[in-house]
């Protein structure tokens, strides 16, 4: 679609996949959400790397230059 063109153009190049899920905070709509999450085992990625709350600027300069290999974590 032409909101998702840049992430599109994005994936394509760094040869990966993804997926937009729009979602309300409505219990139900999170209860469906959870079950299709637990059904289909779906695992986020997450990056190899993990920042101290000391580091936090530097993980978002990370994710804001999109050179990460999954989500990213920092640990308080």
């Amino acid at each position: 679609s032409l909101a998702g063109a840049k992430y599109d153009k994005l994936a394509k190049k760094e040869e990966k996949e993804y997926r937009f899920i729009f979602v309300r905070a409505d219990g139900e709509q999170l209860e469906e959400i959870t079950r299709i999450v637990e059904e289909n085992n779906i695992v986020p990625s997450i990056d190899s790397r993990i920042f101290t709350i000391e580091e936090a600027g530097e993980a978002l300069k990370l994710v804001a230059n999109g050179h990460t290999n999954g989500k990213v974590i920092i640990e308080l």
